[in-house]
């Protein structure tokens, strides 16, 4: 990863960052997106080994993660449809990038996911085999 990003990425883990609650040991961030669409839910484990599912990200990591899903699109391979970013109270920011499964869980809305082909055109053989894009 290179450029803007990396400081989307950056954007993405600051804005993680200021939605903890106090006692966090570790927080991750699950986002999903297509076309238009991004969905993400914040999880702070405790220290004391409780999590905190009541965490949300503020407008401004909203929109960084969206903006990181675009800023990662590759020619012919698309962008990620879901991510996982865990970061820790060292500060370390893990990421991880899924290319091949639905987003929203399966629960993706048909033209949705049309429009994020035609946002984010893949190849033939990156196209996953149950995008609709494939019945065209």
């Amino acid at each position: 990863m290179i450029g803007e990003a990396e400081a989307q990425l950056a954007a993405v883990g600051q804005a993680l960052a200021r939605s903890v609650p106090s006692g966090w040991q570790q927080l991750e961030l699950k986002v999903s997106g297509a076309g238009g669409m991004t969905r993400t839910i914040v999880a702070a484990t405790c220290e004391d080994g409780t999590v905190d599912r009541e965490c949300e990200l503020d407008d401004d990591g909203e929109d960084a993660a969206a903006e990181l899903r675009e800023a990662m699109y590759q020619e012919r391979k698309g962008t990620w449809y879901n991510a996982r970013l865990t970061l820790d109270r060292s500060g370390q920011l893990d990421a991880e990038f899924d290319y091949e499964n639905p987003p929203f869980d399966g629960d993706a809305d048909r033209g949705l996911l049309i429009e994020d082909e035609r946002l984010f055109p893949r190849d033939a053989d990156s196209l996953p085999d149950w995008h609709p894009s494939r019945e065209r």
